[in-house]
């Protein structure tokens, strides 16, 4: 489970949080899911066991992404699917 907190910066104006996940060592983010904006968790059903990954999760709001408010450096999926 992916867990943050927003800075509280522009908190009023996101729409809610774009979630971008890769393979470890790879630059090939791809969005797996936005959530609402009062989210601050995600459980992430699609993960292959034994496998290694990094997550970047970016609020987001009409005008576009905003910066990244979080990124998950690596993690070891064991219990997938």
């Amino acid at each position: 489970m992916k867990k943050w907190l927003h800075n509280g910066e522009g908190i009023d104006n996101e729409d809610g949080f774009k979630i971008e996940r890769s393979i470890a060592g790879e630059d090939n983010f791809v969005v797996i899911t936005t959530v609402a904006k009062n989210s601050f968790s995600y459980r992430d059903k699609s993960l292959e066991a034994e496998q290694t990954y990094c997550c970047r999760i970016s609020s987001f709001n009409q005008m576009g992404r905003d910066t990244v408010c979080l990124s998950i450096p690596s993690m070891l999926a064991t219990n997938a699917k």
